[in-house]
């Protein structure tokens, strides 16, 4: 029996690793450092986001998710702005979520944090603990660490959060030379810059009506991005609702659908912004669930990178329609 389509929900869901809001090509002088115009370009591309939601004809639904890799909070390098905050804002998401995955700058002076937190507005403001899964540390001091440097992974929303989930993923020992964006030699050049891996985590919203949405970023290094996709499968089915997965994988070629029981549903290149030819971000959802509770999940093309002008990743988008728990 065909489902009415009365009973189903509709919201989109975004993932997009922000490079921490660096100007792509670099350009030293029009330098992030600018607090006025780090908030310009973040709190632009957040409205660009919301935008391209509407023109495209997917509109917002009931509600957005975006999710973000690689991003600052209080970071001098970038001019000690709230991220997520400000893509939030700029998308009209008034809800932020942030898990640092370390204290310190990525690629300089760092130090791992040894028991997952989460800011938001809701305890940043009141100084009140999030409803946490039980695996979140919650005897740290909130005031103490947004003093800090940190860097990690966040949310913005418009939905109602049930609760918010975090699981460590470890991290690699070794690094890797990296491909990065140069900031000498004209537009679009790139420099090979070798980077020990950092911690990695997954970040989980249940949200009220009845789906799970976890981002996360793998580490660069083979193999092990596929254990840590593994660790996040089997934590996953501990969790409650329909999950989502999202994130910066770092594994090409649908290597995630084809190592996983997560199927991938958009296919969309997303790296290097200025010429996509590879996916690395990725929205997926487990195989046996997609004809059971989601009825339609629309790939869209976001923008391209003239139009954001930070970040070596585009973003990338799905409209999901599904039954609510509600209904």
């Amino acid at each position: 029996m065909a489902r009415s389509r009365k009973n189903l929900e509709s919201i989109v869901i975004t993932s997009w690793n922000i490079l921490h809001g660096q100007l792509i090509p670099p350009n030293p002088q029009n330098s992030t450092n600018s607090p006025q115009k780090s908030k310009q370009l973040l709190t632009s591309a957040g409205q660009k986001l919301q935008q391209s939601f509407l023109s495209s004809g997917t509109g917002r639904g009931k509600g957005s998710v975006i999710a973000l890799q690689e991003c600052d909070f209080n970071q001098p390098r970038s001019a000690k702005l709230n991220q997520v905050q400000l893509i939030g804002q700029g998308a009209k998401l008034k809800n932020w979520f942030f898990a640092p995955t370390l204290i310190g700058t990525p690629g300089e002076n760092w130090k791992k944090i040894k028991q997952p937190i989460v800011l938001s507005n809701s305890n940043l403001d009141s100084n009140l603990y999030l409803n946490v899964g039980s695996n979140v540390g919650s005897n740290v001091d909130l005031k103490d660490l947004r003093k800090n440097n940190l860097y990690g992974i966040g949310f913005a929303t418009d939905l109602k959060v049930k609760q918010v989930h975090i699981k460590k993923l470890g991290r690699s020992l070794i690094g890797l030379p990296l491909l990065f964006p140069a900031d000498k030699g004209g537009k679009n050049r790139v420099q090979l810059i070798y980077v020990k891996d950092e911690p990695r985590i997954a970040l989980a919203l249940e949200l009220e009506n009845g789906l799970t949405i976890i981002n996360t970023h793998l580490s660069f290094v083979p193999f092990v991005n596929w254990f840590q996709l593994n660790r996040i499968s089997r934590w996953a089915k501990k969790l409650p609702g329909e999950k989502v997965l999202l994130g910066d994988l770092n594994l090409p070629a649908n290597l995630p659908s084809k190592l996983s029981r997560w199927q991938s549903r958009v296919d969309q290149k997303t790296y290097p912004a200025w010429k996509p030819g590879i996916q690395f971000d990725y929205i997926m959802t487990r195989r046996a669930k997609i004809q059971k509770i989601f009825t339609k999940f629309q790939a869209q093309a976001i923008i391209k990178l003239s139009d954001l002008k930070i970040s070596d990743h585009i973003p990338i988008s799905a409209k999901v329609e599904f039954k609510p728990r509600s209904t």
